[in-house]
């Protein structure tokens, strides 16, 4: 009888553990549902520790790693305090690892209700360019 209640809860929270993983179009999905129901203030702090983060973060990894930044999107699960929880990630490249290095220790927002699922995304259309004709 006693291991037939250990087994059944053994069970009963593995199935927990696998019924919350979510693929990364799952979370990228989430993102954009959570991401639009922050106020006019709550979107202006999340744009700015983004901004933040992408500051920082992008020339770091290029100097550590000597690679220029590559199409990557990453979907965030921010905790009750604002860190970083758990991450999905599109692109396993250097830059991307150590991008995501990065978000882990520099990325903090305090969103109105936990978990909040937010992306970062960088993309060719992001690159800034610079014509002096």
């Amino acid at each position: 009888m006693k291991w037939t209640v250990l087994l059944t809860a053994f069970y009963l929270v593995s199935f927990s553990l696998v019924a919350k993983d979510i693929s990364h179009a799952e979370a990228y999905k989430a993102a954009s549902k959570m991401e639009e129901t922050l106020d006019q203030n709550d979107m202006y702090s999340l744009f700015m520790a983004r901004g933040q983060l992408i500051s920082d973060a992008v020339p770091s990894c290029i100097s550590k790693r000597a690679t220029a930044p590559t199409n990557i999107s990453v979907v965030i699960e921010l905790d009750e305090t604002g860190l970083v929880k758990r991450m999905w990630s599109d692109n396993q490249s250097l830059f991307g690892l150590c991008f995501e290095k990065e978000i882990v220790t520099r990325f903090k927002f305090k969103a109105p209700k936990a978990p909040f699922y937010t992306l970062i995304e960088i993309t060719d259309d992001n690159q800034i360019e610079f014509n002096y004709d």
